[in-house]
């Protein structure tokens, strides 16, 4: 193998190794966050069941949820230190509180082949969409959340939500709820593959 060769194949080696041990630090720290907590001195990549977090220093964080029935869209926010805990901040958007988008897919992928699966789509989203408003009494929804992250009296880390339902409900109709709720549940590290594409 030529010179040129050698060091060609030892800069590739050396690029695709960083993001393997980016990744491996990257788990190392959310292991032994618990020694430094509260401080995010570095990337967090967090999960609370199928609820995923991201934070970032000095302050910005990012949440996420792929599972059925609570789905959540990459959302950005920010995170402060209070009083020994983590305030996690986040200005939530949905314009589709039942996941007719979701739901209708499936169900037309599964529909009877005579039927055209666009025009089961159609059907579906717009009943599911007219019965959530019906509920609801509207179909957008702007939501301030605020997630509280401490650590209890043994050190591990857990999340409670402060804020999580709508606070301008329609008089009469039900109060959209943010599909994660929590009330000292623990947080861990989020598994390897969550897809972030952060823009911070």
């Amino acid at each position: 193998m030529s010179p040129r060769s050698k060091i060609l194949l030892s800069t590739l080696t050396v690029l695709f190794a960083i993001p393997i041990l980016l990744k491996g630090s990257e788990k190392e720290t959310c292991l032994n966050w618990e020694k430094v907590f509260p401080r995010v001195d570095s990337r967090l990549s967090l999960e609370v069941s199928s609820f995923h977090l991201l934070l970032v220093p000095p302050s910005s964080a990012m949440m996420q949820s792929r599972r059925s029935g609570e789905l959540v869209a990459k959302t950005e926010g920010f995170f402060k230190i209070e009083n020994q805990h983590l305030i996690v901040e986040f200005d939530f958007k949905s314009d589709d509180p039942d996941e007719c988008s979701h739901n209708c897919k499936d169900q037309s992928h599964r529909s009877n082949f005579s039927v055209n699966p666009e025009n089961a789509y159609s059907v579906c989203f717009q009943s599911c969409k007219s019965n959530a408003e019906f509920r609801y009494g509207k179909g957008n929804f702007r939501l301030p959340l605020t997630f509280k992250i401490y650590q209890d009296e043994t050190g591990s880390i857990r999340i409670d939500g402060l804020r999580y339902r709508d606070p301008d409900p329609i008089p009469g109709k039900m109060a959209y709820i943010f599909p994660h709720y929590f009330a000292g549940d623990l947080v861990g590290c989020a598994p390897p593959g969550i897809d972030w594409e952060e823009s911070f």
